[in-house]
């Protein structure tokens, strides 16, 4: 999940300000070849959960590439 620190938690992949590329990054380089997965908020994205799984899986496949 992204966030905004000391404020927001729990955003879609981008939404928020943490260096969500160089955590996959350092991922990638420590060999992790497991399963990621998607959280959801619902308070902020519960209206249409399936617009924010949709969005955050789109923008995890990009960074992924």
């Amino acid at each position: 999940v992204d966030a905004v620190p000391r404020s927001v938690s729990h955003l879609v992949w981008g939404d928020g300000e943490l260096p969500m590329d160089a955590y996959l990054q350092y991922m990638d380089d420590q060999g992790y070849s497991g399963l990621l997965t998607v959280e959801m908020n619902p308070g902020r994205y519960g209206k249409d959960p399936t617009k924010f799984l949709k969005d955050s899986v789109e923008r995890l496949s990009k960074a992924l590439c």
